[in-house]
């Protein structure tokens, strides 16, 4: 007795049911599924953090606090010590590394976790050694593109003057009583800005941590600049790593350019003597004269060629046993 297999699409909004027969005898079949957009060409973004400079701000504000009298110096170094054991908990061992302008040539980031590939962390890791963040901001590369936001490195260095300009005018007015309130509360302020950049940071490496994008990771600018929305946000990576001068990096791997592809399905399919071919369903593309084995959020380069035996022509029937209606996707049913 012949088997009859119906490929049926449902449209909800129409109510209709349209049937079509799969006369093929091979044993498989390919379904024609939706296009669908995959990033071809990407664009990175490194974030710098210099701890060491948060400490050292740190620092200063905890000698304007010894200007204070008693009540408010207690208040403020007590706050300051909260600080300190946030900012040891960013990066896994602390060292100490000259003041001035980061420099990263010569050395070796150690990646600690994220979803960036081993690809991407070592085309990193090869424009780090090449770049000199003195005289240089952006790289270009035929494929991407690397860029070093210092956004948090120069807020913390301008709170780092206003502290030290905040110490002359303590020093001038400590005697007046409302004066000191004032400074008091303008210090912790301050303080709280810090304590807010660095919580920041602290969500970012937990998020990163378990694989997660932290809606806050990206900057107002960056976000305008690569036009961020909900679709690029899926495909937007992230990877954290410390070098070996106590800088924290975090890199940001955004969608630039997508391709458009079509999408198949190929499923095994009785054929007349109720044999199909022992593989399982796997949705696949072509592109290039190679065909390709479709991943849902993976870029072009992380996808593999499909390794079907329908493409290596391998492929082994076997009796088909399964009698239950299959569910490909939302619209299309196998009965």
């Amino acid at each position: 007795m012949a088997l009859l297999i119906l490929f049926s699409w449902i449209n909800p909004a129409k109510g209709l049911l349209n049937i079509h027969e799969i006369k093929e005898q091979t044993g498989f079949a390919e379904i024609q599924l939706d296009k669908t957009d995959i990033v071809s060409k990407t664009n990175i973004i490194l974030h710098v953090i210099n701890t060491t400079e948060i400490l050292d701000l740190i620092t200063d504000f905890r000698t304007n606090a010894e200007n204070l009298d008693g009540q408010h110096k207690d208040l403020i170094l007590t706050e300051l010590r909260h600080l300190t054991n946030k900012v040891r908990t960013l990066i896994p061992q602390e060292m100490r590394h000259k003041r001035g302008l980061i420099n990263l040539v010569g050395n070796t980031q150690k990646w600690l976790f994220g979803t960036m590939d081993a690809q991407d962390r070592q085309d990193i890791d090869d424009h780090l050694k090449t770049l000199d963040l003195n005289t240089h901001n952006l790289i270009t590369t035929i494929n991407q593109q690397v860029e070093i936001n210092k956004n948090y490195s120069e807020t913390f260095k301008q709170l780092k003057e206003i502290v030290k300009r905040d110490r002359e005018i303590i020093l001038n007015r400590i005697n007046n009583l409302s004066m000191a309130n004032n400074h008091c509360y303008d210090q912790m302020f301050k303080i709280q800005i810090i304590k807010s950049r660095i919580e920041h940071i602290q969500d970012n490496i937990a998020s990163t941590r378990y694989g997660l994008l932290h809606p806050g990771i990206l900057t107002d600018e960056e976000i305008q600049k690569y036009e961020i929305n909900l679709n690029k946000l899926a495909y937007v990576k992230v990877g954290v790593a410390k070098s070996e001068n106590n800088l924290l990096l975090f890199a940001i791997k955004i969608p630039k350019e997508y391709i458009t592809v079509q999408l198949k399905m190929v499923i095994p399919v009785p054929n007349d003597q109720n044999k199909e071919i022992d593989y399982p369903n796997e949705i696949v593309f072509s592109l290039n004269n190679s065909v390709y084995k479709y991943e849902k959020l993976k870029y072009l380069n992380e996808l593999s060629i499909s390794k079907h035996c329908m493409y290596k022509q391998n492929c082994n029937l076997i009796k088909n046993l399964n009698i239950e209606i299959l569910e490909l996707d939302i619209e299309t049913i196998l009965l």
